[in-house]
C-alpha cells in the first residue's frame, strides 16, 4: 500500500508535470506556503480560490496529527468536521458543492469521511453529490466502498 503523502504529493507533481507540458516548457513560479491558522480554515480558502497546490500542502502539514495509519481518518478528525465558514459543509461536501472533485478525491486519498452523515445539512457527501449533478464526485465517493448503507432520501430535498 502506498503511503498516503505519497499519495497526496503524486496528485501535487502530476500537476507540476501538465504545467510544464502544457505552457511551452515554461517552469512555473514556487509559491510560499502559511502554516499560520488553522488547517480546515486554510483548505477551505484554497476550496474557494481553487487552489490544488496549496490544498495538498496543507493536508501534507498534518503529519503530527496522523494516527499512525488510521484510513479513513475517525470522525472527530478535522478534515471531517462541519465548518461553520462553509455553512456547515465539510471539506469534502464544500468541494463536492463547488464541483471540484480533484480536491474530492484528494480529500478521499487523505481519509476523509465519504459515509459521514452531516447534520448540519441533513446530507450524506453522496447526497450533496447527487443533489448538484456531480457524476465525478459520485463515482469517486462510491470508490471508496463505504457507500453501501446509506439511506435513499427523498428527490425533493
Amino acid at each position: 500500500m502506498i503511503h498516503f503523502y505519497k499519495r497526496l504529493y503524486l496528485v501535487a507533481e502530476m500537476g507540476w508535470q501538465e504545467s510544464l507540458e502544457n505552457k511551452n516548457k515554461t517552469v512555473p513560479l514556487f509559491r510560499g506556503t502559511s502554516c499560520v491558522g488553522e488547517p480546515a480554515t486554510n483548505a477551505a480558502q484554497c476550496i474557494r480560490t481553487k487552489d490544488l497546490r496549496l490544498f495538498v500542502d496543507i493536508l501534507n502539514s498534518d503529519e503530527e496529527e496522523r494516527l499512525g495509519d488510521a484510513y479513513p481518518l475517525p470522525e472527530d478528525h478535522w478534515i471531517n468536521q462541519p465548518l461553520q465558514s462553509e455553512e456547515g459543509n465539510t471539506l469534502l461536501t464544500a468541494a463536492i458543492n463547488s464541483h471540484l472533485h480533484h480536491f474530492v478525491e484528494v480529500l478521499l486519498k487523505a481519509g476523509a469521511r465519504a459515509d459521514l452523515y452531516n447534520p448540519e445539512i441533513n446530507k450524506y457527501p453522496l447526497h450533496v453529490a447527487v443533489s448538484v449533478g456531480e457524476l465525478e464526485c459520485v463515482k469517486l465517493l462510491f470508490s471508496t466502498g463505504s457507500n453501501n448503507n446509506i439511506p435513499n432520501i427523498n428527490a425533493t430535498n
